[in-house]
């Protein structure tokens, strides 16, 4: 039974190995879609030049006349730009709050390779060599349709989206907020295994063996060395991205350039402190948890205002509706719907300034 439960499992990891290496392209291949080729249209058919004629007589000009005195141009105004934000498209990085309507960038191509794909990829061979110490048919469907189906593909899916839409559409919004539920439950997991380090090591300290054994089958196992790798890996993607983001902050010309580097250095430190939280969270579990909460609030704060525009649009279309609707009812649900509209465009307007 054993045996045939590995050949299964053996099965299941080339197949998704195979499809796993044609992923990435087929990512990019949807990222840049918009390419129409040129249709081909024969030339007209050949006409002859008509009959030469031969100029008129030349004629002299009249007499010459000197120009009017010269005036000197009057002072010269730049025209204003056609980017509102004063920023380059060809230099957006994500968790700017850049618009950016061009495409993906070799940035995000390459980073959505790095991340999703290749990382992706560590991470789960990393998952699969747990799975083969104890590869019963339970634990290979969870493991096929969680570290497979969601983590792995869902992150593929996911990341290929986002370099296909615009960065300033509804649909990016609602690809930063999966992202986002995503985050927040890497959090929770991350505090709950910090804190169970910590009762363990308080045990210990106790000399309370018998309860010690109790919780063991509940204290994460030690990261392994591609655990280690993919969450090194995270904090220098991360650090690199807060690092260029300050550089720009520095070196603004506008102040709409220097909130949306601040912003952006916010999202990459944040990263950086949820990747590094997992690697300390067995020597340091109090510092993991501040770590991981910290860098969750610094990327929400950056992925809200990097979808401030849409947010804003949001809450202004929801308060229309509702003051709408209250214009139906009687005046008391009148007068409180009327209220309660007038307040989300309020907020709305805040969120597309």
């Amino acid at each position: 039974m054993r045996r045939s439960t590995t050949k299964k499992l053996a099965i299941m990891m080339l197949a998704f190995y195979i499809v796993s290496l044609l992923s990435p392209f087929v990512g990019i291949a949807v990222a840049n879609t918009d390419y129409q080729a040129p249709g081909y249209q024969a030339p007209e058919q050949y006409k002859a030049p008509e009959k030469y004629q031969a100029p008129e007589q030349y004629k002299a000009p009249e007499k010459y006349q000197a120009p009017e005195q010269y005036k000197e141009p009057e002072q010269y105004n730049e025209p204003e730009s056609n980017n509102p934000q004063g920023s380059d498209p060809s230099t957006q990085q994500p968790g700017s709050g850049e618009n950016n309507n061009s495409g993906p960038g070799l940035y995000n191509s390459l980073k959505y390779v790095v991340n999703d794909v290749i990382l992706g990829q560590v991470k789960l061979i990393d998952s699969a060599s747990a799975l083969f110490e104890n590869p019963t048919n339970s634990n290979i469907n969870s493991f096929a349709r969680n570290n497979i189906g969601y983590n792995y593909f869902g992150n593929i899916l996911r990341g290929g989206l986002g370099l296909a839409v615009p960065s300033d559409s509804g649909w990016k919004t609602a690809l930063d907020t999966w992202s986002g539920v995503d985050t927040t439950m890497g959090v929770i997991s991350t505090v709950k295994d910090a804190r169970i380090f910590q009762q363990a090591q308080r045990l210990e300290a106790a000399g309370d063996v018998r309860a010690l054994a109790q919780m063991a089958d509940n204290v994460p196992k030690p990261m392994t060395g591609l655990g280690k790798f993919a969450a090194w890996a995270g904090v220098a993607i991360g650090t690199g991205e807060g690092i260029y983001h300050t550089y720009k902050a520095f070196t603004a010309e506008t102040g709409q350039e220097r909130t949306d580097a601040v912003f952006g250095a916010l999202g990459g430190y944040g990263g950086a402190l949820m990747a590094g939280a997992t690697l300390v969270a067995a020597a340091c579990p109090p510092l993991a948890i501040g770590m991981a909460v910290a860098g969750g609030v610094m990327w929400a704060a950056s992925t809200i205002y990097a979808n401030r525009e849409q947010i804003g649009r949001g809450l202004k279309w929801t308060g229309d509706k509702i003051s709408q609707g209250a214009k139906a009812v009687g005046n008391g649900v009148k007068s409180a719907g009327k209220k309660l509209g007038n307040g989300l465009k309020k907020v709305g307007g805040w969120f597309s300034k």
